[in-house]
Protein backbone atom coordinates (compact mmCIF):
# COMPACT_ATOMS: atom_id res chain seq x y z
CA UNK A 1 0.00 0.00 0.00
CA UNK A 2 2.94 2.62 0.64
CA UNK A 3 4.45 2.19 -2.79
CA UNK A 4 1.36 3.03 -4.21
CA UNK A 5 1.43 6.58 -3.15
CA UNK A 6 4.45 7.52 -4.99
CA UNK A 7 4.08 6.17 -7.76
CA UNK A 8 0.78 7.54 -8.19
CA UNK A 9 2.48 11.17 -7.65
CA UNK A 10 5.19 10.29 -10.07
CA UNK A 11 2.53 9.31 -12.60
CA UNK A 12 0.79 12.81 -11.68
CA UNK A 13 3.49 14.62 -12.49
CA UNK A 14 3.67 13.71 -15.92
CA UNK A 15 0.06 14.83 -16.88
CA UNK A 16 -1.57 17.24 -14.75
CA UNK A 17 0.30 18.08 -11.11
CA UNK A 18 -1.31 17.06 -8.08
CA UNK A 19 -1.89 20.45 -5.67
CA UNK A 20 0.40 20.14 -2.70
CA UNK A 21 -1.64 20.39 0.13
CA UNK A 22 -1.43 18.75 3.21
CA UNK A 23 -5.46 18.52 4.59
CA UNK A 24 -6.80 21.34 2.39
CA UNK A 25 -4.00 23.82 2.30
CA UNK A 26 -0.21 23.83 1.12
CA UNK A 27 0.10 25.79 4.46
CA UNK A 28 -0.38 23.26 6.34
CA UNK A 29 2.44 21.03 5.23
CA UNK A 30 5.41 22.27 6.89
CA UNK A 31 3.20 22.34 10.51
CA UNK A 32 3.45 19.20 12.79
CA UNK A 33 -0.14 17.98 14.71
CA UNK A 34 0.73 20.47 17.43
CA UNK A 35 0.86 23.41 15.23
CA UNK A 36 -2.31 22.65 13.77
CA UNK A 37 -6.46 22.44 14.63
CA UNK A 38 -8.56 19.54 13.33
CA UNK A 39 -12.14 19.48 13.41
CA UNK A 40 -13.54 15.95 14.79
CA UNK A 41 -17.00 14.38 15.30
CA UNK A 42 -17.33 12.56 18.16
CA UNK A 43 -19.43 8.87 17.72
CA UNK A 44 -18.96 9.47 13.99
CA UNK A 45 -20.19 6.28 13.27
CA UNK A 46 -23.35 7.32 14.95
CA UNK A 47 -26.00 8.42 12.04
CA UNK A 48 -29.59 8.58 11.31
CA UNK A 49 -28.34 7.89 7.99
CA UNK A 50 -26.84 4.62 9.22
CA UNK A 51 -30.01 3.70 10.52
CA UNK A 52 -28.94 4.47 14.68
CA UNK A 53 -31.96 5.11 16.82
CA UNK A 54 -32.17 8.68 17.53
CA UNK A 55 -31.41 8.16 21.50
CA UNK A 56 -28.29 6.69 20.16
CA UNK A 57 -27.06 8.80 17.33
CA UNK A 58 -24.82 11.44 17.32
CA UNK A 59 -25.17 13.15 13.63
CA UNK A 60 -27.53 13.07 10.23
CA UNK A 61 -24.51 12.00 8.45
CA UNK A 62 -22.34 9.18 8.02
CA UNK A 63 -18.23 9.59 7.63
CA UNK A 64 -18.02 9.76 4.51
CA UNK A 65 -20.49 12.94 4.11
CA UNK A 66 -18.60 13.77 7.33
CA UNK A 67 -15.14 13.48 5.56
CA UNK A 68 -15.92 14.74 2.45
CA UNK A 69 -17.12 18.27 4.50
CA UNK A 70 -13.59 18.82 5.81
CA UNK A 71 -13.85 16.32 9.11
CA UNK A 72 -10.34 15.49 9.59
CA UNK A 73 -10.38 13.65 13.15
CA UNK A 74 -13.06 10.73 13.94
CA UNK A 75 -14.22 8.84 17.09
CA UNK A 76 -15.42 5.47 17.06
CA UNK A 77 -17.00 2.90 19.59
CA UNK A 78 -15.74 -0.64 19.22
CA UNK A 79 -17.98 -3.96 20.80
CA UNK A 80 -17.99 -7.57 19.63
CA UNK A 81 -21.10 -9.50 20.04
CA UNK A 82 -21.56 -12.83 18.98
CA UNK A 83 -18.44 -13.01 17.63
CA UNK A 84 -18.88 -9.78 15.09
CA UNK A 85 -17.06 -6.32 15.31
CA UNK A 86 -19.67 -4.12 15.34
CA UNK A 87 -19.34 -0.06 15.86
CA UNK A 88 -22.07 0.94 18.52
CA UNK A 89 -22.86 3.70 20.69
CA UNK A 90 -23.42 1.73 24.28
CA UNK A 91 -26.09 -0.67 23.23
CA UNK A 92 -25.72 -2.23 19.54
CA UNK A 93 -29.64 -2.80 19.91
CA UNK A 94 -30.00 1.00 18.97
CA UNK A 95 -27.70 1.22 15.94
CA UNK A 96 -25.17 -1.03 14.29
CA UNK A 97 -22.59 -1.11 12.04
CA UNK A 98 -20.28 -3.68 11.21
CA UNK A 99 -16.48 -2.26 11.83
CA UNK A 100 -15.35 -3.77 8.61
CA UNK A 101 -17.84 -1.14 6.90
CA UNK A 102 -16.76 1.69 8.84
CA UNK A 103 -13.13 0.95 8.29
CA UNK A 104 -13.75 1.01 4.31
CA UNK A 105 -15.21 4.30 4.07
CA UNK A 106 -12.25 5.49 6.37
CA UNK A 107 -9.15 3.68 4.11
CA UNK A 108 -11.88 4.40 1.27
CA UNK A 109 -11.50 8.26 1.67
CA UNK A 110 -7.65 7.64 2.25
CA UNK A 111 -7.43 5.60 -0.82
CA UNK A 112 -8.92 8.24 -2.64
CA UNK A 113 -7.19 11.55 -0.87
CA UNK A 114 -3.40 11.15 -1.02
CA UNK A 115 -2.80 14.14 0.67
CA UNK A 116 -5.50 14.07 4.00
CA UNK A 117 -4.44 12.80 7.28
CA UNK A 118 -6.56 11.19 9.30
CA UNK A 119 -6.69 10.93 13.82
CA UNK A 120 -9.03 8.17 14.74
CA UNK A 121 -9.85 7.52 18.07
CA UNK A 122 -11.50 3.86 19.96
CA UNK A 123 -12.82 4.31 22.49
CA UNK A 124 -12.55 0.42 23.22
CA UNK A 125 -15.49 -2.12 23.99
CA UNK A 126 -13.86 -5.33 22.69
CA UNK A 127 -11.08 -6.93 23.56
CA UNK A 128 -7.68 -5.88 22.47
CA UNK A 129 -7.01 -8.93 19.96
CA UNK A 130 -10.32 -8.89 18.32
CA UNK A 131 -9.78 -4.75 17.87
CA UNK A 132 -6.07 -5.66 16.49
CA UNK A 133 -7.71 -8.51 13.91
CA UNK A 134 -10.25 -6.11 12.68
CA UNK A 135 -7.39 -3.21 11.95
CA UNK A 136 -5.31 -5.81 10.17
CA UNK A 137 -7.90 -7.22 7.83
CA UNK A 138 -8.80 -3.75 6.73
CA UNK A 139 -5.11 -3.28 6.29
CA UNK A 140 -5.40 0.26 8.01
CA UNK A 141 -2.18 -1.03 10.36
CA UNK A 142 0.04 -1.19 6.94
CA UNK A 143 -0.34 3.11 6.83
CA UNK A 144 -0.94 3.73 10.40
CA UNK A 145 1.69 6.40 11.99
CA UNK A 146 3.59 5.20 14.86
CA UNK A 147 4.61 8.48 17.52
CA UNK A 148 8.13 8.20 19.02
CA UNK A 149 8.00 11.32 21.07
CA UNK A 150 8.30 14.28 18.54
CA UNK A 151 5.76 14.81 15.74
CA UNK A 152 6.27 15.18 11.76
CA UNK A 153 4.87 18.00 9.90
CA UNK A 154 2.30 16.41 7.65
CA UNK A 155 3.87 16.98 4.66
CA UNK A 156 6.09 13.89 5.87
CA UNK A 157 3.22 12.07 7.09
CA UNK A 158 1.64 12.18 3.93
CA UNK A 159 5.30 11.64 1.79
CA UNK A 160 5.42 8.28 4.48
CA UNK A 161 1.56 7.31 3.72
CA UNK A 162 1.95 6.99 7.47
CA UNK A 163 -1.62 9.48 7.47
CA UNK A 164 -3.10 7.68 10.01
CA UNK A 165 -2.65 8.24 13.68
CA UNK A 166 -4.78 5.58 15.50
CA UNK A 167 -5.64 5.71 19.32
CA UNK A 168 -7.56 4.10 21.77
CA UNK A 169 -6.93 1.92 24.86
CA UNK A 170 -3.34 0.90 23.05
CA UNK A 171 -1.62 -2.00 21.76
CA UNK A 172 1.57 -2.24 23.59
CA UNK A 173 4.87 -3.61 22.19
CA UNK A 174 2.39 -6.01 19.96
CA UNK A 175 1.10 -3.07 18.12
CA UNK A 176 3.01 0.12 18.37
CA UNK A 177 0.87 2.00 15.97
CA UNK A 178 -2.18 1.27 18.09
CA UNK A 179 -1.31 3.99 20.69
CA UNK A 180 -2.80 4.76 24.11
CA UNK A 181 -4.62 8.15 23.52
CA UNK A 182 -3.40 9.27 26.89
CA UNK A 183 0.14 9.30 25.75
CA UNK A 184 -1.00 11.43 22.57
CA UNK A 185 -3.60 14.04 23.47
CA UNK A 186 -5.26 15.58 26.87
CA UNK A 187 -9.02 16.59 26.68
CA UNK A 188 -11.53 18.85 28.66
CA UNK A 189 -14.74 17.50 30.32
CA UNK A 190 -17.63 16.85 28.21
CA UNK A 191 -21.19 16.36 28.15
CA UNK A 192 -22.42 19.76 29.25
CA UNK A 193 -26.26 20.68 29.42
CA UNK A 194 -25.57 24.07 27.88
CA UNK A 195 -23.09 26.72 26.90
CA UNK A 196 -23.65 28.28 29.99
CA UNK A 197 -22.38 25.39 31.95
CA UNK A 198 -19.81 24.76 29.89
CA UNK A 199 -15.97 26.17 31.07
CA UNK A 200 -12.42 24.65 30.16
CA UNK A 201 -11.45 22.01 32.91
CA UNK A 202 -9.43 19.45 31.85
CA UNK A 203 -10.30 15.58 32.11
CA UNK A 204 -6.69 14.84 31.42
CA UNK A 205 -3.34 16.22 32.66
CA UNK A 206 -1.95 18.41 30.04
CA UNK A 207 1.45 17.49 29.10
CA UNK A 208 4.28 18.56 27.04
CA UNK A 209 4.05 17.49 23.22
CA UNK A 210 0.28 16.39 23.72
CA UNK A 211 -2.54 17.42 21.46
CA UNK A 212 -5.40 19.33 23.05
CA UNK A 213 -8.97 18.12 22.68
CA UNK A 214 -11.57 20.41 23.25
CA UNK A 215 -14.86 18.49 23.51
CA UNK A 216 -17.94 20.72 22.62
CA UNK A 217 -20.41 18.36 23.14
CA UNK A 218 -23.69 18.53 25.28
CA UNK A 219 -25.59 15.70 26.94
CA UNK A 220 -29.51 16.06 28.74
CA UNK A 221 -29.12 13.42 29.59
CA UNK A 222 -28.06 12.29 25.94
CA UNK A 223 -27.07 13.93 22.98
CA UNK A 224 -30.14 15.22 21.53
CA UNK A 225 -29.66 17.27 18.03
CA UNK A 226 -31.53 20.55 19.44
CA UNK A 227 -28.39 21.01 21.87
CA UNK A 228 -25.90 20.98 19.22
CA UNK A 229 -27.65 22.97 17.33
CA UNK A 230 -28.16 25.75 19.82
CA UNK A 231 -24.76 24.98 21.05
CA UNK A 232 -22.42 23.91 17.83
CA UNK A 233 -21.85 28.15 17.35
CA UNK A 234 -20.34 28.71 20.45
CA UNK A 235 -17.93 26.79 20.00
CA UNK A 236 -15.32 29.32 18.11
CA UNK A 237 -15.59 31.55 20.75
CA UNK A 238 -14.99 28.78 23.92
CA UNK A 239 -11.95 27.58 21.91
CA UNK A 240 -10.58 31.16 22.12
CA UNK A 241 -11.23 31.06 25.29
CA UNK A 242 -9.67 27.94 26.66
CA UNK A 243 -6.77 29.01 24.62
CA UNK A 244 -6.70 31.93 26.80
CA UNK A 245 -7.35 30.41 29.74
CA UNK A 246 -4.82 26.99 29.27
CA UNK A 247 -2.39 28.44 26.97
CA UNK A 248 -2.88 25.11 24.41
CA UNK A 249 -3.52 25.58 21.30
CA UNK A 250 -6.56 23.63 20.39
CA UNK A 251 -6.02 20.84 17.85
CA UNK A 252 -8.59 18.67 18.24
CA UNK A 253 -12.16 20.59 18.20
CA UNK A 254 -14.89 17.66 18.83
CA UNK A 255 -18.70 18.27 18.32
CA UNK A 256 -21.54 16.41 17.61
CA UNK A 257 -24.23 16.73 14.99
CA UNK A 258 -21.27 18.70 12.80
CA UNK A 259 -24.26 20.01 10.11
CA UNK A 260 -24.91 22.53 13.00
CA UNK A 261 -22.26 25.75 13.47
CA UNK A 262 -19.08 25.62 11.71
CA UNK A 263 -16.62 23.03 13.33
CA UNK A 264 -14.64 22.94 9.88
CA UNK A 265 -14.45 27.03 9.46
CA UNK A 266 -13.60 27.62 13.34
CA UNK A 267 -10.61 24.64 12.31
CA UNK A 268 -9.41 26.59 9.42
CA UNK A 269 -9.46 30.15 10.97
CA UNK A 270 -7.44 28.46 13.82
CA UNK A 271 -5.20 27.51 10.91
CA UNK A 272 -5.23 30.59 9.74
CA UNK A 273 -6.40 29.75 6.45
CA UNK A 274 -9.03 30.54 4.08
CA UNK A 275 -12.24 27.40 5.02
CA UNK A 276 -13.18 28.74 1.07
CA UNK A 277 -10.35 27.35 -0.67
CA UNK A 278 -9.25 24.05 0.57
CA UNK A 279 -8.40 21.80 -1.67
CA UNK A 280 -8.53 17.76 -1.06
CA UNK A 281 -7.31 16.39 -4.41
CA UNK A 282 -8.97 12.96 -5.80
CA UNK A 283 -6.80 10.25 -7.46
CA UNK A 284 -8.41 9.50 -10.85
CA UNK A 285 -10.70 6.92 -11.29
CA UNK A 286 -9.35 3.92 -13.23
Amino acid sequence: MRTFLPLFLAACTATEPMPETCNGWEALCERTLLEVTLPKTHNSHASLERDYQEAAANHVFPIPRQLEDGIRALNVDVYEEDDEMLACHGYCDLGSQPLSEVWDEITDFLDAHPREVIWLNLQDGAPLPSVLAAFEAAGMHERAYVHDGTWPTLGAMIEADTRLIIAGSGGGDEAPWYHNVRDLAFATNYGYESVDAMDCELRFAAFDGGLFELVHTFLDPIAWEHLSEEGNPALEQRAEDCQAELGFRPNLLSVDWHHHGDVVGVAARFNEVDPDTRQSPVLPED
